[in-house]
């Protein structure tokens, strides 16, 4: 894997583009495929490659562009329903559904709360309340952890794995002195 150099980064956002427009797909100069990172950072990957979830009894196959469409897509749905910066907690173990979760909120423009589920239920009620979340994506397994909560509960496990044709990217200027992560430790 490499860094893209200067005239293969994408353009700042200016006027023309709107936040969650179509972005061209990148390639290095042999021709390879190269993803874009949340932050600009480039890893070299071939779309065919395989993301493997063992977590679950069935495990779950997903191509990269395949993977990268379902977060786009679920960036989409976030940015549609909460402002940029807006705080989204995630509690779930670790998981293809749980990491599309944390890209899309940071390719959202969101700030990304991820919350072990191993601390005790008082520790992630004082977290849920303290960090001022509009959401939280949780596992049904972990649900009772957060107590009563004064934000939206997204069920992890409806986190939308279908493969996707749709080239869209969710692409949201956020500030540079916004926060893409907030960690509780």
């Amino acid at each position: 894997s490499r860094l893209l150099t200067a005239s293969e980064r994408l353009p700042p956002m200016g006027d023309e583009q709107r936040p969650c427009a179509s972005v061209r797909p990148v390639t290095s100069s042999v021709g390879e495929p190269v993803g874009l990172g949340n932050l600009g950072a480039a890893v070299s990957v071939s779309e065919d490659a395989l993301l493997m979830d063992m977590s679950t009894p069935t495990p779950t196959a997903l191509t990269f562009a395949e993977f990268d469409a379902a977060v786009s897509a679920m960036a989409r749905r976030l940015h549609s329903e909460y402002p940029p910066g807006a705080r989204i907690g995630l509690i779930g173990e670790n998981s293809v559904r749980w990491v599309i979760a944390l890209y899309a909120a940071m390719r959202a423009g969101l700030v990304a709360v991820p919350i072990s589920y191993r601390q005790p239920s008082e520790i992630v009620t004082f977290i849920v309340g303290d960090a001022e979340l509009s959401a939280v994506f949780v596992s049904p397994k972990h649900a009772n952890l957060i107590g009563p909560a004064e934000c939206d509960i997204l069920p992890l496990d409806r986190v939308d794995l279908s493969p996707r044709t749709e080239a869209t990217r969710c692409v949201v200027e956020v500030a540079l002195e916004q926060p893409a992560m907030i960690l509780y430790t």
